[in-house]
């Protein structure tokens, strides 16, 4: 039983697809998501008969919109030298750390 597609939408960042596999309807959307990282999907199918489900399949096309970058692995964190003071080297041609803030070491 192949499929039939009714409806597709290609935008720079997403897809739509939706139509009849057989005596079903299918219903599928990927989003570009996580800052272009990955794919966010959401895929559908139903009895052709339950004309009820078109306003939820909706509102779950919506939602996988709204929630484009959520869940998304965090930022890679990147070294861009010390965060703070205390984490200064020290100042060229001084190398006693108590002169540049930290602790004094002792013999």
């Amino acid at each position: 039983m192949g499929s039939k597609s009714r409806i597709c939408v290609v935008k720079e960042t997403w897809i739509e697809v939706s139509g009849f596999k057989g005596d079903r309807i299918f219903y599928r959307k990927s989003l570009l998501a996580c800052g272009g990282t990955s794919w966010h999907e959401v895929a559908l199918e139903y009895p052709a008969e339950a004309q009820s489900m078109n306003g939820f399949v909706d509102r779950v096309a919506k939602g996988v919109e709204l929630d484009q970058d959520k869940g998304c692995a965090p930022a890679v964190a990147t070294n861009k030298g010390p965060s703070n003071d205390r984490e200064q080297p020290p100042a060229a041609g001084n190398s006693n750390p108590s002169q540049n803030g930290g602790p004094e070491l002792q013999p």
